[in-house]
């Protein structure tokens, strides 16, 4: 080749990382490159494609593209060249010593050296005519596994790391240099193009590069940016550091290599030295010299780049400062894989970026194989090639079969910890089984409390579970055995479902029914998603005989895919109902007693949601008296017993049997260490309510204090099992009168109408704090709303009744609507309920008949299943009642009993049922006082009721005409049915309007029919 003034130097390299990833001659590689880090200018590349016409030109380097020779084509179809760029004059040329063989240099330790001959290195040739020869790449670039090629180039080699990672995008698709990448063919399917640099760049991990501490271990399997991350932090540092680049693929002597390096250069010269693949160097005699240079040179900053733990970190342990880059820091954020996502021009949402993310552990190679197939962000994420390529590149790259046998093995669970390598791995101590996983590069060590943890990427786990179980199917039946056993004898975090979960991969089917009977609430209730998952493997045989898990199938599915708080996990509790519909005609005796007791509260719960409260408790006696028939003959029940006595105490609670509601959550307390801390919880909430409801606010704090120890803020069950709570904790506010705690628990638990259990209890304790906060004309509009959107039956039965009657009449009362009130509340009986006989009595004291309003309320007031705030208020009114009678030594005395009261059970708000001044009298009588706080407290809240109600009295007469009118008759009928004359109905009709206010026949009948007058009963005199 004729020569222009212009040396000519040939160049062959062999480094998968820069300068050129894969790059080298064919026979003995070069094993070296070497470069001052800056001293390249900016360049501009363009890649051409070699296939038919479509070919792209590309200018880089000083290079130019050789255009393959027909035998060459088939093998370069997808192969990316590089064309034509002068480079710089200022870039010189280094001498490092290399192990090469003949065919790449005659003799002697020259990398670069001057070549005149036509031939160059093997595997080259000198195409053109002029001082610039071209470049051309081997069709074994991009073979599997080695990637090689060899080439020349004029006037100066290549030197820096600019230029390598130039030549790096050049390949990979990142056509300017910024990460953009064009999507083109690949060779083969294992060759992943290298990642666009600002997406690699962590700044965790770029701050610990920056430390230059003497010794940095950057850790990470293949694709997670290891090389890309260093090579680009390179490119940043100053003139004055030098960087020396080694491969340590295996087979080379790095030994040599690395003395012939350094030892040319001077101490005082700052170098970087980077050692790539740097887990085939482990060599002893080799790590103990890196050391001892890195000790020595402290201007050396030695940089490996190793898919996996390497043994430099235990022996430079206090000899030399030591920092490592985790894998973990290298892995993608959310933000990041979005940032990617751009890059590829992918359309991506913020929830897609996470669904990637949590599926792909932030692995960067992986996320980019997902990325570029995606072709509808919404459908299912494209996984096979990222599988693929994980599966016959990673497994297989990994050198070292025990440890990747063992990674293997304890991917089939998700949590490695440090007992349990221990307790199951086979001949290794915990200490050398979690270094042997660690050293595969494929999971990572994390330390919580005491103990050591690995943990493997999702992606990674999944790849290397389904790997291990197809390779070996007995082996992986037999460690799911061990594990079930494993988790299944000790406490921890999720241990239930990986029980669970591995004794049904393991087909241990007794051992699953053993932890499905002890632990079935903890599965359902904490771990929906994992136990739908499980049962969904279950063969349809094994279910046939296990009804039970055929129920939590669909109750899991629904709680963990279609519910929400919103509608009070009514989705959930109707996919209860219908499967133990389904199911329950099985006859009791075919059953397993466990299973029995999830059917029988099913029902349960399916009649009580119907309102049918009489009905639930019929069919709990019933399976009740069954259960123990089949305890006593030896069976056991699990946690699915005391559930039953849970459900149950809510029977009794919605039917206002509040003592039988107590003793059956107190059962369920007692067995507490059986029965998840879920029943527990909801048990110790239900009798906090149970108390505060009694007028007991400290018992009630008592057990608010136990359930705290029951936290269940991770189930889904948390907001139906903490309403109880809520509502203790908003009663005893309101008792007390703190408004704003009550509002606080008001916010926490809605309007009432979300069709809760509680629901009723929500709604009274809204309107007693409307009451007391002001005006009341919105409240009636807001409990009508909340009353609205429930079934009748459930307003009108149990507990709801009283509750709501309650309600609506105070805040009729408090608007002056005494009629209306004395409507809601005439036809219940309220002289027997303590709760209704409270706004009786004061409908007769504020109607003028403190006579009857005290016969009424010190009947009560003696009564044994009066609660404390009933009772307390009813005593209050009695003491009005008497004053107001003129017996005021009696007032006096049932003031006293009503303050002796107060200082038990510390209610205030029973207090505020009379005016301030009425208040003083009864104190100022009774000789006795409240304490100055109490008393400012109530002067902040006023008596919210009138001080009179004047009530529609009629007369005998007139009480007929409004029964007759109610029927619909016409004045011709009722005077027939009267025995009067037509004038006479009519001037008796006159009068009735007169009293109802009203001027027509159907106002009347309006009227008559709010406020009870077609059936009055005994009603208190105007």
């Amino acid at each position: 080749m004729a020569s222009r003034g212009r040396p000519v130097y040939a160049l062959s390299l062999t480094t998968p990382c820069p300068p050129v990833p894969g790059l080298g001659c064919r026979e003995a590689p070069c094993r070296s490159w070497t470069g001052r880090v800056g001293d390249s200018q900016q360049f501009s590349s363009e890649v051409r494609s070699t296939s038919g016409a479509s070919r792209q030109r590309a200018r880089f380097l000083g290079l130019r593209s050789h255009r393959p020779s027909t035998d060459d084509r088939d093998h370069t179809k997808s192969v990316r060249e590089i064309t034509r760029h002068r480079l710089r004059p200022r870039l010189r040329t280094e001498q490092v010593g290399t192990t090469c063989g003949a065919r790449c240099h005659e003799s002697g330790p020259l990398l670069v050296r001057q070549a005149g001959r036509r031939h160059g290195p093997a595997g080259s040739k000198i195409q053109g005519r002029s001082s610039r020869p071209s470049l051309r790449l081997s069709p074994r670039l991009f073979r599997a596994p080695a990637r090689e090629a060899s080439w020349m180039t004029s006037e100066r080699p290549l030197q820096t790391p600019h230029q390598a990672a130039a030549l790096q995008i050049a390949i990979s698709g990142d056509l300017n240099g910024t990460g953009e990448s064009s999507r083109m063919q690949r060779p083969h399917a294992n060759w992943i193009p290298r990642l666009p640099q600002h997406i690699v760049q962590q700044r965790r991990a770029r701050a610990l590069l920056d430390r230059r501490a003497p010794i940095t271990v950057v850790l990470g399997h293949q694709g997670y940016g290891k090389t890309t991350l260093v090579n680009a932090w390179l490119r940043e540092q100053p003139d004055r550091s030098e960087a020396i680049w080694l491969n340590a693929r295996a087979g080379l002597d790095l030994t040599e290599m690395v003395s012939r390096t350094l030892d040319q250069r001077p101490k005082s010269d700052r170098t970087i030295l980077v050692i790539d693949d740097a887990h085939h160097a482990r060599d002893q005699t080799l790590l103990g010299e890196l050391i001892e240079r890195a000790r020595c040179r402290h201007q050396l900053h030695l940089v490996l780049c190793s898919r996996g733990s390497h043994p430099i970190e235990p022996l430079a342990d206090g000899v030399v400062e030591t920092t490592t880059i985790s894998a973990r820091r290298l892995l993608l954020t959310v933000d990041q894989v979005l940032d990617f996502a751009a890059v590829l021009n992918v359309p991506l949402s913020t929830d897609q970026a996470r669904r990637i993310h949590t599926e792909l552990g932030g692995w960067a190679a992986a996320v980019r194989l997902v990325l570029e197939e995606i072709e509808d962000p919404g459908t299912e994420l494209p996984l096979s090639r990222a599988r693929h390529y994980l599966r016959d590149a990673l497994l297989s790259g990994t050198s070292d079969t025990r440890a990747l046998s063992a990674a293997m093995e304890f991917s089939l669970t998700e949590r490695v910890t440090h007992v349990l390598i221990r307790d199951i791995a086979d001949g290794d101590g915990p200490e050398d089984g979690v270094r042997l996983i660690e050293s595969t590069g494929l999971a990572e060590r994390q330390y919580v409390d005491d103990d050591v943890i690995l943990t493997f990427p999702p992606f990674i786990r999944e790849v290397l579970r389904a790997a291990f179980t197809r390779q070996r199917p007995a082996r992986a039946r037999s460690l799911h055995r061990r594990l079930a056993q494993w988790f299944a004898t000790r406490q921890g975090p999720s241990h239930s479902a990986l029980a669970f979960s591995h004794a049904a991969a393991g087909e241990d089917w007794q051992l699953l029914d053993e932890i499905w009977r002890r632990e079935s609430t903890t599965l359902l209730f904490e771990h929906p998603h994992a136990l739908a998952s499980t049962i969904a493997t279950i063969p349809e045989d094994v279910l046939d005989y296990r009804p039970g898990l055929s129920v939590a199938y669909d109750v899991s599915r629904a709680a963990a895919v279609a519910d929400t708080d919103e509608d009070g996990r009514m989705v959930t509790v109707r996919a209860y109902i219908q499967a133990t519909q389904r199911l329950s005609q099985q006859p009791p005796g075919q059953v397993p007693v466990h299973d029995l007791l999830v059917l029988g509260i099913g029902r349960i719960v399916g009649q009580r949601v119907d309102g049918c409260f009489t009905a639930a408790d019929q069919a709990a006696d019933d399976l009740e008296r069954v259960v123990e028939e089949r305890v006593a003959a030896g069976e056991e029940p699990g946690d699915g017993l005391h559930w039953l006595h849970l459900q149950r105490g809510i029977t009794h609670t919605l039917r206002g049997e509040h003592a039988a509601a107590a003793h059956r959550y107190r059962l369920v307390w007692q067995h507490r260490g059986v029965a998840t801390r879920h029943g527990a919880a909801t048990a110790t909430a239900n009798l906090a309510l149970t108390h505060a409801l009694w007028g007991d606010p400290q018992s009630a704090q008592n057990w608010l204090d136990r359930r705290a120890d029951l936290e269940t803020g991770g189930s889904w069950m948390h907001a139906l099992s903490s309403m109880g709570a809520q509502l203790a904790v908003g009663m005893s506010a309101l008792d007390r009168l703190d408004l704003g705690a009550c509002q606080e628990a008001l916010n926490a638990l809605g309007d009432g109408s979300t069709p809760t259990d509680l629901w009723p209890y929500v709604v009274y304790l809204r309107a007693r704090h409307d009451l007391h906060r002001g005006p009341s004309s919105s409240a009636l509009a807001v409990l009508d709303a909340a009353v609205g959107g429930h079934h009748p039956r459930l307003a009108q039965g149990g507990a709801a009744r009283v509750l709501l009657a309650r309600a609506r009449a105070d805040l009729l009362l408090a608007q002056g609507q005494g009629e209306r009130a004395r409507a809601v509340i005439s036809g219940l009986d309220p002289e027997g309920s303590p709760m209704l006989a409270i706004p009786l009595v004061r409908l007769h004291l504020l109607a003028g008949d403190p006579f009857e309003a005290f016969r009424i309320a010190e009947i009560l007031t003696w009564q044994a299943t009066t609660d404390n705030r009933s009772r307390q208020e009813l005593l209050v009114l009695a003491a009005v009642s008497a004053y107001r009678m003129g017996d005021h030594v009696l007032s006096a005395d049932i003031t006293r009993r009503a303050l002796a009261l107060y200082r038990h059970t510390r209610l205030l708000a029973p207090f505020t049922c009379v005016s301030d001044d009425e208040l003083d009298r009864l104190f100022t009588g009774a000789g006795e006082w409240l304490d100055v706080g109490a008393i400012d407290t109530l002067r902040r809240h006023p008596n919210p009721f009138p001080e009179r109600l004047t009530l529609i009295h009629l007369t005998p007469r007139e009480q007929v005409l409004a029964d007759t009118l109610a029927s619909g008759a016409s004045r011709q009928e009722i005077a027939d049915q009267l025995f009067v004359s037509i004038n006479t109905v009519r001037t008796q009709l006159a009068a009735l309007y007169r009293k109802l206010n009203v001027n027509t026949r159907e106002a009347a009948l309006v009227q008559i029919a709010e406020l009870g007058l077609s059936h009055a009963a005994s009603a208190p005199k105007s």
